[in-house]
């Protein structure tokens, strides 16, 4: 009966509360990192920091479920590519210059 005593007073004393709010502070700044990196218009950039920021919880998980998807890249066509994809690519750049 003393053990529970003692686990018991170790979670009310707040640590389970911090684990909680830890997951949600990386579930947000995850979003907000995101959404910095992310190719996107100013306004579209604006309006999702400030849903993310005044719903966190959902609005994070509500940007990361609709961008979450969508891959982008940095100028490279061939981002996400598999390997042999890659290589496709190059033989046909090869053979045929300027398509």
């Amino acid at each position: 009966m003393a053990h529970g005593l003692v686990v018991g007073g170790f979670f009310n004393q707040g640590f389970l509360h911090a684990l909680i709010m830890l997951a949600l502070a990386f579930i947000i700044g995850f979003a907000l990192v995101d959404l910095v990196r992310r190719p996107m218009s100013g306004a579209k950039k604006s309006a999702w920091v400030l849903i993310i920021v005044l719903i966190p919880l959902i609005g994070a998980i509500v940007y990361l479920i609709v961008n979450g998807g969508a891959e982008f890249s940095q100028g490279d066509d061939r981002a996400g590519m598999t390997q042999q994809g890659q290589q496709d690519m190059r033989i046909s750049e090869i053979q045929h210059p300027g398509i």
